[in-house]
Parts: C-alpha cells; sequence; structure tokens
C-alpha cells in the first residue's frame, strides 16, 4: 500500500523512513518529503516539495514520534508534523542534527558537525521549542565526531566514532556522564536497540552487542562472518532493524553499497543473508526501511518502489512473485574421513493442507564433495493437489568423503521441508 504511489516531484523514491502516529503510518520518502497513510490506506502528503515542508540535509532520515507530534532529522534542521496541514521546521532554533531521541521530556540531538556535542531542549517544555544555549554536552571519553545518540532505560548513549559513552539525565546539569566504552560506532544507522542492549557494527568491522557498561569477547557475535565483512567494500552506510515476525526475532543488517542484507539469529547464534531473487538470479534486497507495529501485530517494511508491504511468514509469493527456497547443508562426513559409500538418500517434505495450484511445484536437489563443483541437479516433483507428503530418494550416488547438499524450490506452493536420511556403507578408506 498504497495501490497508486503518490508523487510530488514527477516521480517516486524510495520508503526511507517509518514511524507511528495517532493511529497512522508516518514515513519519509528519499525525495526527503514527508507522508501519513491512515488505517484506511489513504494518503495524505504532509509536504509540498518545497524546502520549508522537506526534511533538511542529506543523510539518512530519522523519524521520532512523540505525544504530540513526530519529529524527523537528516543532517540538517529537525522538521516536525502533527499531521494538521503541512510540516513545519521545528521552533527554537536547533542546530542541524544526525539523529534524535527523546528522554526525560527534552528532545536531544547529536549536532551534525565533528564538535562531538549534543544538545537538548529545554526541561519541561513539551513543545521542544526552547533551545537554550547552555544545553549541550560533549561526548568527551575520546576527542571523535558524535555518529548517534540513543536511548535506553532512561539512559542517554553516545555513540562515537572511536567511543561509546553513557549519560543519565541530571537536574543541574541536564545530563551526567557515566560509563565510556572503547568501543567505537562505525555505520551510523547500523545501531539496533535488543531489548536492555545495542546491537551494531563498531569501528573494527564487527558486528558487537552490548549495554554500554561492559564488553567481552562474547559481546562480538560476528565471528562466523569476520572474513566475510573484511571482504566487503564499503558498509559505512548499513541500516538496521529489529525483525519480529512469527517465530523470528532477529537484528537485520542491510548493506546498500554492498547489495546484501545479513540477519543474526539471536536464539541459535547463527547467520544468515537476506537476498532477493527475479529472473536475472539472485539481486539485492528491495527493502529501504522498515517498522514494527506492536499494537496493531504489524511488521511492515518500506520499499524501494515508494510502497510499503507487510511481512508475513504464512506469504507463499512476495508481492505476486514466486519466492525462491535454497537450502545448504554443512558438510557431511558422519564421523570419519573415510571413504562412503551412498547407497540412497531419502529427503522428506511436506505440503500445506489448502488448495494447491494444479501445477505441481518442483525441487531440485544437487551435491558437492569436499570444495568442488556442484552435482548436475535432479528435478523431482512434489505433486498435484491432495499429494500432502512426499518423499524423494536418490539411489547409488557414488563415493565420498565429504558431501554437500542443495535443495532449490522455486513455487507459490505451501511446504515444509521435515528431513533427509542417508544410508551408506563406510568402505574404511
Amino acid at each position: 500500500f498504497p495501490a497508486t504511489i503518490p508523487d510530488l516531484g514527477g516521480s517516486t523514491a524510495a520508503v526511507e523512513a517509518m514511524t507511528v502516529f495517532n493511529g497512522s503510518v508516518v514515513y519519509a520518502t528519499e525525495d526527503r518529503n514527508l507522508w501519513a497513510c491512515d488505517a484506511a490506506g489513504a494518503v495524505t502528503a504532509l509536504s509540498d516539495n518545497s524546502a520549508l515542508t522537506k526534511v533538511d540535509g542529506s543523510g539518512r532520515i530519522q523519524l521520532l514520534s512523540l505525544r504530540t507530534k513526530v519529529v524527523a532529522v537528516g543532517g540538517g534542521y529537525p522538521q516536525a508534523t502533527d499531521l494538521v496541514g503541512l510540516s513545519f521546521p521545528l521552533g527554537g532554533g536547533p542546530p542541524n542534527m544526525s539523529s534524535i531521541v527523546g528522554i526525560a521530556t527534552r528532545l536531544v540531538g547529536a549536532v551534525n558537525d565533528a564538535s562531538g556535542i549534543f544538545v537538548w531542549s529545554n526541561l519541561g517544555d513539551s513543545g521542544h521549542t526552547t533551545w537554550d544555549a547552555l544545553n549541550y554536552g560533549e561526548a568527551e571519553a575520546k576527542p571523535d565526531v558524535l555518529q548517534a545518540v540513543a536511548t535506553n532505560t532512561n539512559e542517554l548513549f553516545a555513540f562515537g566514532a572511536e567511543a561509546l559513552q553513557v549519560y543519565g539525565p541530571d537536574p543541574s546539569v541536564g545530563f551526567a556522564a557515566g560509563r565510556a566504552l572503547n568501543i567505537g560506532l562505525l555505520a551510523p544507522n547500523s545501531v539496533i536497540p535488543v531489548d536492555d542492549q545495542f546491537a551494531f557494527i563498531e569501528r573494527e568491522r564487527r558486528f558487537v552487542v552490548t549495554d554500554g557498561r561492559s564488553f567481552s569477547e562474547e559481546s562480538v557475535i560476528s565471528k562466523p562472518i569476520e572474513a566475510t565483512i573484511r571482504d566487503m567494500g564499503y558498509v559505512e552506510d548499513a541500516w538496521g532493524f529489529r525483525m519480529r515476525v512469527d517465530r523470528w526475532d532477529v537484528p537485520v543488517w542491510m548493506l546498500p553499497t554492498e547489495g546484501k542484507g545479513l540477519m543474526w539469529n539471536r536464539r541459535t547464534k547463527g547467520w544468515s543473508e537476506w537476498r532477493a531473487f527475479d529472473s536475472h538470479g539472485y539481486a539485492p534486497p528491495t527493502i529501504t526501511s522498515a517498522l514494527h507495529w506492536p499494537e496493531a501485530n504489524l511488521f511492515l517494511v518500506g520499499l524501494s518502489t515508494g510502497q510499503i508491504a507487510k511481512l508475513d511468514a504464512r506469504a507463499h509469493t512476495d508481492l505476486g512473485s514466486v519466492i525462491k527456497v535454497e537450502l545448504q547443508t554443512g558438510f557431511i562426513d558422519h564421523g570419519s574421513d573415510n571413504d562412503k559409500l551412498c547407497i540412497a538418500v531419502k529427503f522428506v517434505f511436506r505440503r500445506g493442507m489448502t488448495a494447491q495450484s494444479e501445477t505441481a511445484p518442483l525441487v531440485q536437489i544437487s551435491y558437492r564433495d569436499d570444495l568442488g563443483g556442484y552435482s548436475t541437479p535432479t528435478l523431482f516433483s512434489l505433486g498435484v493437489a491432495g499429494d500432502y507428503d512426499a518423499t524423494l530418494e536418490m539411489r547409488s550416488e557414488g563415493t565420498y568423503r565429504r558431501r554437500q547438499w542443495k535443495l532449490e524450490f522455486t513455487s507459490d506452493a505451501q511446504l515444509s521441508f521435515v528431513g533427509a536420511r542417508e544410508e551408506f556403507a563406510d568402505l574404511g578408506t
């Protein structure tokens, strides 16, 4: 949604940020315009493509929902909207900001320069339009650039390029400095709140999780993919979100320049890649923003087309396009380096109990030994309507020491992969 993509300059733009305000989804597009979509799907333009109604600056846009308004920052002067008429520059003359948070009745923003300074509105100013010249602090643990600010349990986190510093609200000085860690933030938009911690990409190209008070070897979560990250080119434009859909509760990072998405499963501690798929094969993800709306039990994603979509694990197509599923095992050696003779392998699938299409879905199965190339895929049919259980068998597939299997499935049919079992003979050599 919306069915008809709105535009103000003759072309549509990607959805770059979203939030919820008074039951509407307020969102910003890459062309710096603001919009509101109500529960009926009707879109209202909060900008008219003029400078005074657009989000100032050239950085990635961030939206903050408050009781009476939404505030947007993107490297320039803060913009605000209360959904009444067009959006407007926030009053009081605050400086240009790269990020903004609300804490202890104040707005706090990271000044968009190399000063390392953050500023805040006056205590008790519900309109957030009074910005005293003395309401500022410097993240001075190191003389580095302040990349972003965030909040957690009534504390302010100042993420510098080389250090992380935690502050607490103070009636005398505004915010009093607390703990500091020698952990810098590499990608300013990669910070993801995860309960009482934050996950982000730090300056040594590691994905880490910390509460701002402690850091250890266990805080580094990217050990399995460190070589992949170090081989990447530009990752500073990475942006992140916490995906909470169905059984999933995972931090996700999108890397636009690299054309990749990376997901960390907090429960299994495993990593996977978020990919798109088109007629040419695998492609970069088209997601440009994300929003979890707990009250409506929705997880929304902004798209490069200028639309917003619902992420639903029960869907079997992606906006009408077929979903590509690829499963790969690790290298299987059955506990020894001996040669094994593959007598037979059975793959067990289960299709959904809802009505199926008349065209039987197909699955391709291939394998490789050690680090060689994959075999020519064997094509199997999973049956037509009513064939809810499918067991596929491959026999006499040669000898190996270590073998990796790959299953590929492209269809709109419901499918579950139950498991596989192999009958083999250990040749003892």
